[in-house]
């Protein structure tokens, strides 16, 4: 899903919005620090995690080189709506996914009303890194 999500986003920013993945045992927080490295290999732009649980997948993308600005990590769906507000552009692609537990749907129902077309003055140009601002949740430690 992060390569296809990587791929349709162009020359655009692309956003993960990650949830914990659930049922892994004792590895869980390596396998979620794992997959925030692969998320940075694979070229994401910007990292939004919900969860407790979660958290540890900004910890492995913030090691294998995403910047802390592009990283922020929520406690619930709630608290990740507000802080996308503001961390996104209009024309960025976001990814959502998540253990069904998680309620990230709620994430994606907030995502499909939001304005898809820039107006002058948006924080969306050729610069990956325009938007990217982590005003309500919390940076990656």
């Amino acid at each position: 899903a992060l390569k296809a999500a990587r791929w349709m986003a162009g020359d655009g920013r692309c956003v993960a919005v990650l949830g914990p993945m659930a049922e892994l045992g004792p590895d869980s927080a390596d396998h979620h620090e794992r997959l925030g490295e692969l998320l940075v290999r694979l070229g994401i732009d910007g990292l939004v995690t919900v969860g407790d649980r979660a958290r540890r997948i900004a910890v492995g993308a913030e090691r294998e080189g995403l910047e802390p600005e592009r990283i922020v990590t929520c406690g619930d769906s709630d608290e990740a709506v507000e802080a996308l507000r503001t961390f996104l552009g209009p024309r960025d692609l976001v990814l959502v996914k998540a253990s069904r537990a998680a309620h990230l749907d709620r994430v994606a129902e907030a995502l499909r009303d939001r304005p898809t077309s820039a107006t002058p003055g948006d924080a969306a140009t050729s610069d990956p890194a325009a938007g990217a601002r982590a005003p309500a949740g919390k940076r990656a430690s």
